[in-house]
Protein backbone atom coordinates (compact mmCIF):
# COMPACT_ATOMS: atom_id res chain seq x y z
CA UNK A 1 0.00 0.00 0.00
CA UNK A 2 1.49 3.44 -0.89
CA UNK A 3 2.51 5.81 1.88
CA UNK A 4 2.23 9.60 1.62
CA UNK A 5 5.35 11.64 2.26
CA UNK A 6 5.19 12.76 5.86
CA UNK A 7 3.53 9.57 7.05
CA UNK A 8 5.14 6.67 8.89
CA UNK A 9 6.48 3.72 6.96
CA UNK A 10 5.89 0.64 9.10
CA UNK A 11 7.25 -2.84 8.53
CA UNK A 12 6.13 -5.74 10.72
CA UNK A 13 8.37 -8.80 10.64
CA UNK A 14 8.30 -12.16 12.42
CA UNK A 15 11.69 -13.65 13.23
CA UNK A 16 12.15 -17.37 13.99
CA UNK A 17 15.18 -18.98 15.64
CA UNK A 18 15.65 -22.04 13.45
CA UNK A 19 18.90 -23.00 15.12
CA UNK A 20 19.67 -25.38 17.97
CA UNK A 21 20.79 -22.81 20.61
CA UNK A 22 19.43 -19.74 22.30
CA UNK A 23 20.86 -16.58 20.76
CA UNK A 24 20.61 -12.79 20.63
CA UNK A 25 20.66 -11.05 17.26
CA UNK A 26 19.62 -7.80 15.61
CA UNK A 27 16.99 -7.07 12.97
CA UNK A 28 17.64 -4.09 10.66
CA UNK A 29 15.27 -2.00 8.52
CA UNK A 30 16.60 -0.17 5.41
CA UNK A 31 15.11 1.86 2.57
CA UNK A 32 17.53 1.22 -0.29
CA UNK A 33 20.95 1.55 1.35
CA UNK A 34 19.75 3.93 4.08
CA UNK A 35 19.40 2.55 7.61
CA UNK A 36 16.12 3.52 9.33
CA UNK A 37 15.44 1.35 12.41
CA UNK A 38 16.48 -1.82 14.27
CA UNK A 39 15.48 -4.18 17.07
CA UNK A 40 17.39 -6.56 19.35
CA UNK A 41 15.88 -10.05 19.79
CA UNK A 42 16.79 -12.98 22.05
CA UNK A 43 15.17 -16.27 21.02
CA UNK A 44 15.34 -19.87 22.15
CA UNK A 45 15.51 -22.67 19.56
CA UNK A 46 12.20 -22.83 17.68
CA UNK A 47 10.98 -19.56 19.28
CA UNK A 48 9.73 -16.63 17.18
CA UNK A 49 8.89 -12.99 17.85
CA UNK A 50 7.10 -10.28 15.85
CA UNK A 51 8.47 -6.72 15.85
CA UNK A 52 7.44 -3.50 14.11
CA UNK A 53 10.08 -1.18 12.68
CA UNK A 54 9.20 2.38 11.62
CA UNK A 55 10.40 5.46 9.75
CA UNK A 56 8.58 8.80 9.41
CA UNK A 57 9.09 9.74 5.77
CA UNK A 58 10.27 13.16 4.70
CA UNK A 59 8.89 15.57 2.12
CA UNK A 60 11.63 14.73 -0.37
CA UNK A 61 11.16 10.93 -0.08
CA UNK A 62 8.42 10.69 -2.72
CA UNK A 63 9.50 7.82 -5.01
CA UNK A 64 9.73 4.01 -5.13
CA UNK A 65 12.03 2.41 -2.54
CA UNK A 66 13.40 -1.04 -1.91
CA UNK A 67 12.33 -1.91 1.62
CA UNK A 68 14.77 -4.38 3.17
CA UNK A 69 14.71 -6.27 6.49
CA UNK A 70 17.88 -8.11 7.53
CA UNK A 71 19.16 -10.38 10.23
CA UNK A 72 22.74 -11.71 10.21
CA UNK A 73 21.34 -14.92 8.67
CA UNK A 74 18.47 -13.86 6.39
CA UNK A 75 16.99 -11.04 4.31
CA UNK A 76 13.56 -10.03 3.02
CA UNK A 77 12.94 -7.33 0.34
CA UNK A 78 9.92 -5.67 -1.25
CA UNK A 79 9.08 -2.40 -2.99
CA UNK A 80 7.31 0.44 -1.18
CA UNK A 81 6.04 3.65 -2.81
CA UNK A 82 6.13 6.99 -1.00
CA UNK A 83 3.80 9.40 -2.74
CA UNK A 84 3.73 13.16 -2.77
CA UNK A 85 1.13 14.49 -0.35
CA UNK A 86 -2.17 15.82 -1.64
CA UNK A 87 -2.00 19.56 -2.28
CA UNK A 88 -5.06 21.45 -1.02
CA UNK A 89 -5.76 25.09 -1.70
CA UNK A 90 -7.63 25.71 1.57
CA UNK A 91 -6.34 25.77 5.11
CA UNK A 92 -8.20 22.60 5.96
CA UNK A 93 -9.00 19.45 4.00
CA UNK A 94 -12.70 18.82 3.61
CA UNK A 95 -12.38 15.07 3.78
CA UNK A 96 -11.27 14.76 7.39
CA UNK A 97 -10.44 11.36 8.77
CA UNK A 98 -13.67 9.51 7.98
CA UNK A 99 -11.77 6.40 6.87
CA UNK A 100 -10.77 5.62 10.45
CA UNK A 101 -7.14 6.65 10.05
CA UNK A 102 -5.41 9.67 11.57
CA UNK A 103 -5.76 12.77 9.44
CA UNK A 104 -3.58 15.85 10.14
CA UNK A 105 -5.16 19.14 9.03
CA UNK A 106 -3.48 22.54 9.24
CA UNK A 107 -6.10 24.69 10.92
CA UNK A 108 -3.97 27.86 11.17
CA UNK A 109 -0.72 29.26 9.80
CA UNK A 110 1.03 32.48 10.80
CA UNK A 111 4.11 34.29 9.51
CA UNK A 112 5.68 37.17 11.41
CA UNK A 113 5.54 40.29 9.25
CA UNK A 114 6.98 42.60 8.10
CA UNK A 115 10.08 40.69 6.99
CA UNK A 116 13.28 42.32 5.81
CA UNK A 117 15.52 40.32 3.49
CA UNK A 118 18.42 39.07 5.60
CA UNK A 119 16.31 38.68 8.77
CA UNK A 120 14.93 35.34 10.08
CA UNK A 121 11.56 34.24 8.71
CA UNK A 122 9.48 32.92 11.64
CA UNK A 123 6.52 30.66 10.87
CA UNK A 124 4.05 28.54 12.83
CA UNK A 125 1.32 26.06 11.95
CA UNK A 126 -1.41 24.65 14.17
CA UNK A 127 -2.08 21.02 13.25
CA UNK A 128 -5.17 19.04 14.33
CA UNK A 129 -5.79 15.31 14.07
CA UNK A 130 -9.30 15.22 12.59
CA UNK A 131 -9.11 11.46 12.00
CA UNK A 132 -10.32 8.49 14.03
CA UNK A 133 -7.05 7.19 15.49
CA UNK A 134 -3.78 8.16 17.13
CA UNK A 135 -1.22 9.13 14.51
CA UNK A 136 2.39 10.21 13.97
CA UNK A 137 3.17 12.35 10.95
CA UNK A 138 5.57 14.91 9.57
CA UNK A 139 4.94 18.65 9.46
CA UNK A 140 7.21 20.69 7.18
CA UNK A 141 7.58 24.20 5.83
CA UNK A 142 8.80 25.29 2.41
CA UNK A 143 9.98 28.57 0.89
CA UNK A 144 9.61 28.74 -2.88
CA UNK A 145 9.26 24.95 -2.98
CA UNK A 146 12.40 24.22 -0.92
CA UNK A 147 11.90 22.39 2.37
CA UNK A 148 13.38 24.52 5.17
CA UNK A 149 12.16 22.69 8.30
CA UNK A 150 10.67 19.30 9.24
CA UNK A 151 9.11 18.16 12.52
CA UNK A 152 7.58 14.81 13.48
CA UNK A 153 4.49 15.10 15.70
CA UNK A 154 2.16 12.55 17.30
CA UNK A 155 -1.48 13.43 17.94
CA UNK A 156 -4.42 11.51 19.41
CA UNK A 157 -7.76 11.82 17.72
CA UNK A 158 -9.24 15.33 18.09
CA UNK A 159 -6.04 16.86 19.50
CA UNK A 160 -3.96 19.69 18.04
CA UNK A 161 -0.52 21.23 18.47
CA UNK A 162 1.44 24.17 17.09
CA UNK A 163 4.69 23.69 15.24
CA UNK A 164 7.13 26.60 14.82
CA UNK A 165 10.04 27.08 12.44
CA UNK A 166 12.66 29.70 11.65
CA UNK A 167 14.42 30.21 8.33
CA UNK A 168 17.35 32.57 7.71
CA UNK A 169 16.67 34.65 4.63
CA UNK A 170 19.43 36.24 2.56
CA UNK A 171 20.02 39.96 1.96
CA UNK A 172 19.64 39.35 -1.79
CA UNK A 173 16.18 37.76 -1.39
CA UNK A 174 14.08 40.94 -1.45
CA UNK A 175 10.79 40.38 -3.27
CA UNK A 176 7.73 38.11 -3.18
CA UNK A 177 8.04 34.49 -2.02
CA UNK A 178 5.70 31.52 -1.58
CA UNK A 179 5.71 30.00 1.92
CA UNK A 180 3.83 26.78 2.74
CA UNK A 181 3.04 24.66 5.81
CA UNK A 182 2.50 20.98 5.00
CA UNK A 183 1.38 17.61 6.32
CA UNK A 184 0.77 14.50 4.25
CA UNK A 185 -2.93 15.43 4.34
CA UNK A 186 -2.98 19.21 3.99
CA UNK A 187 -1.07 22.30 2.86
CA UNK A 188 -1.50 26.04 3.46
CA UNK A 189 0.12 28.61 1.18
CA UNK A 190 1.05 32.21 1.90
CA UNK A 191 2.57 34.82 -0.40
CA UNK A 192 5.08 36.85 1.63
CA UNK A 193 6.99 40.00 0.68
CA UNK A 194 10.62 40.28 1.82
CA UNK A 195 11.37 43.99 2.09
CA UNK A 196 14.56 45.52 0.72
CA UNK A 197 17.08 45.94 3.58
CA UNK A 198 17.88 49.53 4.55
CA UNK A 199 21.44 50.81 5.09
CA UNK A 200 21.41 53.73 7.53
CA UNK A 201 23.61 55.28 10.22
CA UNK A 202 23.30 57.99 12.86
CA UNK A 203 26.04 60.09 14.46
CA UNK A 204 25.00 59.86 18.11
CA UNK A 205 27.68 61.98 19.82
CA UNK A 206 30.52 64.35 18.87
CA UNK A 207 32.84 65.43 21.70
CA UNK A 208 35.66 67.98 21.39
CA UNK A 209 37.07 71.13 23.01
CA UNK A 210 35.07 74.37 22.86
CA UNK A 211 38.27 76.34 22.27
CA UNK A 212 41.85 75.62 21.31
CA UNK A 213 45.09 77.64 20.91
CA UNK A 214 46.12 78.16 17.29
CA UNK A 215 48.81 75.68 16.29
CA UNK A 216 47.67 72.94 18.68
CA UNK A 217 46.05 69.61 17.72
CA UNK A 218 42.27 69.27 17.98
CA UNK A 219 40.92 65.79 18.94
CA UNK A 220 37.32 64.88 18.06
CA UNK A 221 35.62 61.74 19.43
CA UNK A 222 32.46 60.54 17.66
CA UNK A 223 30.02 57.65 18.21
CA UNK A 224 28.21 56.19 15.19
CA UNK A 225 25.23 53.78 15.40
CA UNK A 226 23.97 51.41 12.70
CA UNK A 227 20.20 52.03 12.58
CA UNK A 228 19.77 50.05 9.36
CA UNK A 229 19.03 46.40 8.63
CA UNK A 230 22.41 45.08 7.51
CA UNK A 231 25.94 44.98 8.94
CA UNK A 232 28.26 47.32 7.08
CA UNK A 233 31.57 49.14 7.04
CA UNK A 234 31.02 52.89 7.23
CA UNK A 235 33.55 55.69 6.69
CA UNK A 236 33.34 58.31 9.45
CA UNK A 237 34.64 61.62 8.04
CA UNK A 238 35.55 64.96 9.63
CA UNK A 239 35.47 68.27 7.78
CA UNK A 240 36.53 71.73 8.93
CA UNK A 241 34.50 74.55 7.35
CA UNK A 242 33.53 72.11 4.59
CA UNK A 243 37.06 70.88 3.85
CA UNK A 244 37.92 67.20 4.34
CA UNK A 245 40.40 66.66 7.18
CA UNK A 246 40.36 63.06 8.52
CA UNK A 247 38.54 59.69 8.16
CA UNK A 248 38.21 56.39 10.04
CA UNK A 249 36.37 53.28 8.73
CA UNK A 250 34.51 51.06 11.22
CA UNK A 251 32.46 47.83 11.03
CA UNK A 252 29.07 48.19 12.71
CA UNK A 253 26.32 45.55 13.05
CA UNK A 254 22.62 46.55 13.11
CA UNK A 255 21.62 48.21 16.39
CA UNK A 256 25.27 48.42 17.43
CA UNK A 257 27.57 51.45 17.69
CA UNK A 258 31.28 52.23 17.32
CA UNK A 259 33.47 55.10 18.51
CA UNK A 260 36.22 56.75 16.45
CA UNK A 261 38.84 59.43 17.15
CA UNK A 262 39.68 62.07 14.53
CA UNK A 263 42.51 64.62 14.53
CA UNK A 264 43.12 68.16 13.16
CA UNK A 265 46.26 70.30 13.55
CA UNK A 266 45.11 73.94 13.70
CA UNK A 267 46.98 76.75 11.88
CA UNK A 268 48.90 79.40 13.77
CA UNK A 269 47.68 82.08 11.33
CA UNK A 270 43.97 81.17 11.47
CA UNK A 271 41.88 82.19 14.49
CA UNK A 272 38.19 82.56 15.22
CA UNK A 273 35.30 80.08 15.04
CA UNK A 274 35.59 76.94 12.89
CA UNK A 275 32.81 74.50 11.96
CA UNK A 276 33.79 70.94 12.89
CA UNK A 277 31.45 68.39 11.21
CA UNK A 278 31.51 64.59 11.63
CA UNK A 279 29.51 62.57 9.09
CA UNK A 280 28.60 58.93 8.45
CA UNK A 281 27.07 58.61 4.99
CA UNK A 282 23.94 60.83 5.07
CA UNK A 283 24.05 61.63 8.80
CA UNK A 284 26.20 64.36 10.36
CA UNK A 285 26.65 66.44 13.52
CA UNK A 286 28.49 69.80 13.75
CA UNK A 287 30.26 71.59 16.58
CA UNK A 288 31.68 75.15 16.71
CA UNK A 289 35.23 75.44 18.07
CA UNK A 290 37.00 78.74 18.78
CA UNK A 291 40.65 78.96 17.75
CA UNK A 292 42.41 81.64 19.84
CA UNK A 293 45.76 83.37 19.38
CA UNK A 294 48.67 82.11 21.48
CA UNK A 295 49.34 84.00 24.74
CA UNK A 296 52.29 86.46 24.11
CA UNK A 297 53.94 85.81 27.50
CA UNK A 298 57.00 84.03 26.19
CA UNK A 299 57.64 86.61 23.44
CA UNK A 300 57.46 89.48 25.93
CA UNK A 301 59.91 87.80 28.27
CA UNK A 302 62.47 87.41 25.49
CA UNK A 303 62.23 91.05 24.48
CA UNK A 304 62.69 92.39 28.05
CA UNK A 305 65.73 90.31 28.97
CA UNK A 306 68.96 92.46 29.60
CA UNK A 307 71.68 92.29 26.95
CA UNK A 308 74.61 90.16 27.84
CA UNK A 309 77.79 92.04 29.18
CA UNK A 310 80.75 92.26 26.77
CA UNK A 311 83.80 90.25 27.60
CA UNK A 312 86.28 92.19 29.90
CA UNK A 313 89.24 93.89 28.22
CA UNK A 314 92.70 92.68 29.14
CA UNK A 315 94.37 95.97 30.31
CA UNK A 316 97.76 94.36 30.44
CA UNK A 317 97.92 93.81 26.70
CA UNK A 318 95.66 96.55 25.28
CA UNK A 319 96.72 100.20 24.95
CA UNK A 320 94.34 102.89 26.09
CA UNK A 321 93.65 105.66 23.58
CA UNK A 322 92.85 109.03 25.06
CA UNK A 323 90.86 111.39 22.82
CA UNK A 324 92.79 114.56 21.77
CA UNK A 325 90.14 116.83 23.16
CA UNK A 326 90.80 115.44 26.60
CA UNK A 327 94.69 115.60 26.43
CA UNK A 328 96.77 118.19 28.35
CA UNK A 329 99.90 120.12 27.05
CA UNK A 330 103.08 118.17 27.59
CA UNK A 331 105.58 120.09 25.51
CA UNK A 332 106.08 120.76 21.79
CA UNK A 333 104.69 118.24 19.40
CA UNK A 334 107.33 117.18 16.84
CA UNK A 335 104.74 116.57 14.17
CA UNK A 336 103.26 120.03 14.64
CA UNK A 337 106.72 121.69 14.51
CA UNK A 338 107.49 120.01 11.23
CA UNK A 339 104.23 121.26 9.77
CA UNK A 340 105.02 124.82 10.80
CA UNK A 341 108.50 124.61 9.27
CA UNK A 342 107.13 123.32 6.02
CA UNK A 343 104.57 126.09 5.86
CA UNK A 344 107.27 128.71 6.50
CA UNK A 345 109.54 127.31 3.83
CA UNK A 346 106.64 127.29 1.38
CA UNK A 347 105.88 130.91 2.14
CA UNK A 348 109.48 131.95 1.50
CA UNK A 349 109.51 130.15 -1.79
CA UNK A 350 106.41 131.90 -2.94
CA UNK A 351 107.82 135.27 -1.91
CA UNK A 352 111.13 134.61 -3.62
CA UNK A 353 109.74 133.37 -6.90
CA UNK A 354 106.94 135.76 -6.87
Amino acid sequence: MPVKAGETVEVTVTVLNSGNATGEKEVWFHLDQYYKDDAQLELAPGESETVTLTYVSKSENAKDWTLRVDTPDDRHEETVTIEKPAQHSTTRSSGGGSDGHPHFDIVDMTVEEPITAGDPLRMSATVENTGRDLGEKLVWFTVDGETVNETIIELPEGHSTTVTAEYNTSIEAAGEHLVTANTSDDVVRRSIEFNEPVRAFEVKTVDTSESIIAGEQLTVTATVENVGDIPATVPVRMTIDGHFIDEERVDVAPNESATVELQYRTNTWTTGEIDVTVGAENASVSRLVTVVEPTPTETTERLTEPESTAEPVDTATTATVTPASQSSWSGPNPGLSMLVVMLFVGALAITRWG
